[in-house]
Parts: C-alpha cells; sequence; structure tokens
C-alpha cells in the first residue's frame, strides 16, 4: 500500500511536467532559476580574488583604452573585459560587484537550457530535470562565482545551440550571426561548439542546400568580425612561451579526474572519507544516467543531441595534445549538454520505476548541493590576500617586492585599492623569478627591479618560500629584519645590512 501511495504520489507530481509549457511550467522555471541565483550569490565574496581574476580586473580597471591595449597579451578575446569596464563603472568595483556578473550569467544558463531541451526533447519533464541538475551542479556553481570569462562563455554556447533550433529563418540567421560574434569575442575556444553547432544543425535539423548555404554565410560574417581582433593579437612581439598549464592526453585522461570534476568541482578530494563517499555517490548516479542517457537517446533520436558534448569533449582533447587544454575550467561549456543526455537517462529511468528515479534524483541532488557546501568551506580556508594587504598596510611597508609575481602582484594591487593602501609593486627579477607574459601588458618595466643598490629596506611577499630570492637579496648585502606567514603568504622584511 505504502509503495502504491508514493507511485501516486510521484506521478501527480510530475505529470504536471508531461503537457506542453502552460503558466504551471513558466513558474517551475522561476522557482528553479531563483534558486539558481540563489546558490551562485552564497558566499559570493567570502574567498579571496585569485590571480587569474585579479589580472582580468587589471585589463579593465582603467581606461577603455587600456582594455583593449592589455587584452592583446591575454589568450582570450577581449569582450568580456569590455563588459565589465562597463559593468564595474555601473555597479562599483568590490569582489562581489565583480563576481555578481558571473553569477548573473550562470543563473541565465538555466532558462535558456530549459527553452533548447525543451525545443529538443519534447518532454517539460526532461527540460526541468535538466535545469535542476544545472542548478545544483558544483562546478557551474564554483565557476559562476568567478570573475572570469567561464560563465558568460557558458552562457553564449547554450544560447548558440538554442538559436540554432528557431524556426523563423531570417530572425535566426541574424541571432545566431550575432551570438556566433559574441562567442568568438568571449572565448578563444568558442570556435569549438562554433563549428559544431553549424555542423549539427546541418545534419539533424535541417540537411538541405538552403541550410549549408546559411551556415557558410554565418561561417563568413563571423570569422570576418573576428580578423580585426586576429590581427591585433599577432601584433603583440612577446615571443612565444610555454603554457603553464600541463596535461598529457593519454596519461592523465587515463588516470586523472578532469572528466568526473565537471560533476563535483574538486580535485584531490578522496583523501577525505566523507568527500569519497559524496563523490561516490555523484559518480555512481552520473554513469548510470549518462549510460542510461546514451542509451535512450540513440534509440530516440540517434545521437542528436548526445552529437554535440561529444564533438566538444573530443575535439578539445585533439587539441590537448597540442596544447594543453584539456581542463575542468575549459571543457566547463559541456557540462549543460551531458545534463541534458542525464535527464533524458533519469527520464527513462522515471518511466520504468518511479522509485529507483527517486532514489538517484534525490541522491544526486543532496550530493552534489553537499559538494558545493564543502567545496565554499575549503575555498573560505584559502589565501585570503585581504588579510595580507591589511598587514602590509599597518606595517607601513611602501616598497613590495614579489618574487612570485605570477600569484602574488594582481590580487596585492587589487585588495591594495579596495583599502585605500598605496605602496609601490616591483617584480623581483633574479633568474628564478616566474612571470607570465602577458603582465608585459600593463606592468612597467621600471617596476622590474633586479638592482637593489638604490633600497634601504624593502618587503618581499610570495606563496612559497624561495631560497633561491633569499639568496639573491642577501648576495646584494640585505639582511633578514623578521618574516611572518598571513592566510598562507610569506611575508619576509629585510634592510640593508650593517658592516
Amino acid at each position: 500500500m505504502f509503495n502504491s501511495r508514493f507511485k501516486n504520489k510521484i506521478n501527480s507530481i510530475f505529470n504536471k511536467f508531461t503537457k506542453n509549457p502552460n503558466s504551471t511550467n513558466v513558474i517551475i522555471i522561476a522557482i528553479i532559476t531563483l534558486i539558481a541565483f540563489s546558490l551562485r550569490i552564497y558566499n559570493l565574496d567570502a574567498e579571496s580574488f585569485w590571480r587569474d581574476e585579479a589580472f582580468s580586473w587589471q585589463t579593465y580597471k582603467g581606461s577603455f583604452i587600456d582594455v583593449w591595449n592589455i587584452s592583446k597579451y591575454d589568450t582570450h578575446p577581449p569582450l568580456y573585459n569590455v563588459l565589465m569596464y562597463l559593468w564595474t563603472n555601473i555597479v562599483g568595483n568590490t569582489a562581489y560587484t565583480n563576481r555578481l556578473f558571473s553569477a548573473i550569467c550562470g543563473t541565465l544558463l538555466i532558462p535558456v537550457l530549459y527553452l533548447f531541451t525543451l525545443s529538443q526533447t519534447k518532454s517539460t519533464r526532461i527540460a526541468i530535470i535538466a535545469s535542476i541538475f544545472a542548478t545544483v551542479n558544483p562546478q557551474l556553481i564554483v565557476y559562476s562565482q568567478e570573475a572570469r570569462s567561464n560563465p558568460l562563455l557558458n552562457l553564449v554556447t547554450i544560447s548558440f545551440f538554442y538559436v540554432l533550433t528557431l524556426k523563423t529563418k531570417i530572425t535566426s540567421i541574424i541571432l545566431v550571426t550575432i551570438i556566433s560574434i559574441l562567442g568568438l569575442h568571449t572565448h578563444i575556444l568558442f570556435i569549438v561548439p562554433f563549428f559544431g553547432g553549424l555542423l549539427w544543425k546541418w545534419l539533424y535539423l535541417s540537411r538541405n542546400r538552403l541550410t549549408f548555404i546559411q551556415n557558410l554565410g554565418i561561417l563568413f560574417v563571423s570569422l570576418l568580425s573576428f580578423i580585426p581582433y586576429l590581427l591585433y593579437r599577432v601584433s603583440n612581439p612577446e615571443d612565444a612561451k610555454n603554457f603553464w598549464l600541463r596535461f598529457d592526453p593519454i596519461k592523465d585522461f587515463v588516470f586523472g579526474d578532469q572528466f568526473i570534476s565537471l560533476f563535483t568541482s574538486q580535485s584531490n578530494i578522496l583523501n577525505i572519507r566523507l568527500w569519497s563517499i559524496l563523490v561516490f555517490m555523484v559518480i555512481m548516479c552520473i554513469v548510470l544516467l549518462l549510460i542510461v542517457g546514451v542509451f535512450a537517446e540513440y534509440k530516440n533520436n540517434r545521437i542528436r543531441l548526445l552529437f554535440i558534448p561529444l564533438f566538444i569533449l573530443i575535439s578539445l582533447y585533439l587539441i590537448s595534445f597540442r596544447n594543453p587544454i584539456y581542463n575542468a575550467r575549459y571543457i566547463q561549456y559541456s557540462i549543460a549538454f551531458l545534463v541534458i543526455i542525464a535527464a533524458i537517462g533519469s527520464d527513462y529511468i522515471f518511466k520504468k520505476s518511479r522509485l529507483l528515479f527517486s532514489t538517484i534524483f534525490i541522491s544526486y541532488i543532496i550530493a552534489s548541493a553537499s559538494l558545493f557546501l564543502f567545496t565554499i568551506r575549503d575555498h573560505t580556508s584559502n589565501k585570503d590576500y585581504i588579510q595580507v594587504v591589511n598587514q602590509l598596510k599597518q606595517s607601513g611597508d611602501n616598497n613590495i617586492f614579489h618574487s612570485e609575481p605570477d600569484f602574488t602582484y594582481d590580487p596585492v594591487d587589487f585588495y591594495s585599492t579596495q583599502v585605500g593602501y598605496k605602496a609601490n609593486n616591483y617584480i623581483l627579477t633574479f633568474a628564478g623569478t616566474t612571470k607570465k607574459g602577458f603582465q608585459d601588458g600593463y606592468i612597467k618595466k621600471a617596476n622590474r627591479i633586479g638592482d637593489l643598490s638604490s633600497f634601504t629596506q624593502f618587503t618581499i611577499i610570495s606563496e612559497n618560500n624561495q631560497t633561491s630570492a633569499k639568496d639573491f637579496v642577501e648576495s646584494q648585502s640585505f639582511c633578514l629584519k623578521d618574516a611572518e606567514k598571513i592566510a598562507g603568504v610569506s611575508i619576509e622584511r629585510y634592510i640593508k645590512c650593517t658592516p
């Protein structure tokens, strides 16, 4: 009797989702979107800005011309930085406001994902489930709390595929072209879903000569708009350098955790027993749902929707043999399409067994929410540069040397402006100095110091105690006055040695 009542209850809930979209479904997706926004702004500024976020801020903190001049040294096109320049000049320039733009982009992905899924599956239930999965996905939440271009890329990508499905030809062509241009100028890796989307439309939606010609037109106009940026980017005088990220396409793909992290947002978490249980729950749910989803998708649509994440993931994997980009942050725009496959699998299980569906669905939601909350807990214990800057300000340190500028220069500069701390920031240049090429765009050569003879005292900060930096300054007759560690960052004060 209990099982019968349980089935009837589940049926009554999900029967609302089996009909065509109506006001009830609009309210439901609005509630899910509101929940998504709440998760994405939860503890939004609890974690300190890290180097990539602070670099983005360096790009748009000055004048509009600075956005273009500094973006030339970045890997990605400047649209995100242009939008952030406008955004921060309107709403303010704090850690919270910088990240709020990403949170909004991450939230808007949910209704667009719903519309795209509904257009392709004709099932409100599948669209709702996919939206819920995306809402609680830890990876999407965490990167929606980061002041970088990834959430905008995710939103543009799902929007691109949605407008490809629109029936009104002229309107859809114009929208596809506009979004293609926006995507190409948002992130260099949009090129993969851009070509994949046009191929997908021709193969699965409208395989005729007219569509082929339209796609060529969209391709031509979009790439033509991208040429000015490419020419500007080529004018970067910097010599090519090895990319900092390391990835072995064979070993790391087989034994790594990059694909799993699309659903967990964590790495190196299996050392903790609780994490292991939660990750195991998520993995088991995802594996089952994806397997069933692939089966159901192949049975009904012959991999029409499965084609999209496969094209993205395989393309980026092949590119990784040349450039090591097969990392969670670079492949995360496949998540939206993977959760659609998982939702299709959920729907198939729902039709076979309401009890099994409920068990898997609830387990996935609880595990994902728990992973997100523990991620927030771990992040808030990371390096906190506002504490570092406050300590430097309180101690009256005027000359700050960065022996690891890739890690410390930009966050210190950002939080210095937040607390009104005006100090001289220098890069300590010696044989062991780390330096990303893009810093040539905004760090003046005069701020790169190797000869310390004009100084009597200074402060060196780093995320790691560098013996090479210590040896270098001591070789120029400087002695360590005192040292401390604040929020995981080393602060060492040196003075001129007395004979």
